[in-house]
């Protein structure tokens, strides 16, 4: 192993060792970064509280409904293909499930700045 091979493997232990703690330091509940957040979480009024839970929830279910409406029009498995990462059907898109795709993005974008307005 040259020692050009050494450095570069050092240099990678290194960094995801550094990451990992980054990580766990953050996890923790006494770090400076997850009290930041803390805060901001317990500062929101109750309106952009709920507005922020309504904007999660109707991304995840409505997105994953575009996509289960796509997987069943294509005959595919809907949920064994909803939860394989590898899959990404947006090529097999008709013309109706863009429309509901674009419509989960507009009204998306609409929570979104009605969640900064609200706060």
């Amino acid at each position: 192993m040259s020692p050009v091979d050494v450095q570069a493997i050092a240099a990678m232990i290194f960094s995801a060792h550094a990451r990992v703690h980054c990580m766990v330091r953050i996890m923790d509940g006494d770090s400076r970064t997850w009290q930041i957040i803390l805060d901001g979480v317990r500062s929101m009024p109750g309106t952009q509280e709920m507005l922020i839970v309504l904007f999660l929830a109707f991304a995840t279910i409505a997105g994953n409904a575009v996509f289960a409406l796509h997987y069943r029009r294509v005959g595919k498995p809907v949920f064994k293909s909803l939860f394989n990462p590898r899959s990404f059907p947006i090529g097999d898109f008709n013309a109706r499930e863009w429309m509901m795709l674009v419509g989960v993005f507009a009204v998306s974008f609409v929570l979104i700045v009605l969640i900064a307005k609200a706060g």
